[in-house]
């Protein structure tokens, strides 16, 4: 199985903006990919997308310029392009180029890193050995309920642009689903390709309003996976997750005996 490793990258300000942070745009990049050096895992590419940034610092221009040509034996490929639909715009461009020359995606931001060797063979898996589904084609963290009505109404309240919004989302949700707490997480091809077929593309809003981005992105990726047939697939309770809320809080997922699979980079600063 040959695994494409996306990793979303950003430059500018974010809800919460650690000190290290501020300090150094690319501490969080530089983290990721010291962690994709020291563990072992079997990636047959990491794909570096960074949305554009009109005040991109000099030095995380120079950081990129500077990538390594291979991180823990995989090809890095750096793709660059304009800040839209936040990092699901970026997912969508890396599909569109590549689709099913890979086998599966995996779907990272560049403020989470996986802790243990093999992340990536753990991870399919566990997607294969999900018998409770037909056919799975999402695994990822902290699994919620929901349901059409429930996710269009948020989508009206929580977004400038309500009424548009709620229309796009539509388009994607079935009836019922599950959704993820933190939304990173490894996506067979043949899944995505059945989003892409049906719509042209991965779900992603076309703007960049956090909130509008969420729900035509990471609420609608999941969920179109889910009414094109797929399944989805919680990584917990067999690992815990370290995760880094909106006003900067600490989250914790997972029983606390587990061992600790995926952190958020600020945790771990």
């Amino acid at each position: 199985m040959k695994t494409n490793y996306v990793v979303a990258c950003w430059s500018g300000m974010r809800r919460v903006n650690p000190k290290r942070y501020m300090e150094d745009r690319t501490v969080f990049l530089r983290r990721h990919l010291e962690s994709l050096q020291t563990l072992k895992h079997s990636l047959a590419q990491v794909t570096v997308v960074v949305a554009q940034d009109p005040e991109e610092p000099a030095s995380y221009r120079s950081f990129l310029a500077d990538l390594p040509k291979t991180v823990g034996g995989a090809p890095v490929v750096l793709v660059r392009r304009p800040n839209v639909g936040y990092s699901y715009g970026g997912y969508s461009d890396v599909y569109g180029r590549y689709r099913l020359a890979f086998d599966r995606y995996l779907l990272m931001e560049d403020d989470y890193v996986f802790l243990l060797d093999h992340f990536d063979r753990e991870l399919g898996m566990m997607l294969e050995a999900d018998r409770s589904l037909p056919t799975s084609g999402f695994l990822t963290f902290e699994l919620r309920g929901g349901t059409r009505e429930w996710l269009l109404g948020r989508a009206r309240r929580e977004t400038p642009r309500g009424d548009k919004v709620s229309r796009e989302v539509g388009r994607f949700a079935p009836d019922t689903f599950r959704f993820p707490q933190v939304a990173v997480g490894l996506m067979k091809a043949a899944a995505l390709e059945s989003v892409w077929t049906e719509f042209g593309r991965l779900p992603y809003s076309d703007g960049i309003h956090h909130a509008e981005c969420k729900f035509e992105g990471q609420f609608s990726l999941s969920v179109a996976v889910q009414k094109g047939g797929w399944g989805i697939t919680d990584v917990l309770p067999r690992y815990r997750v370290v995760a880094f809320g909106p006003q900067g809080e600490t989250l914790h997922y997972g029983p606390p005996e587990k061992p600790l699979f995926l952190a958020a980079v600020q945790t771990l600063l």
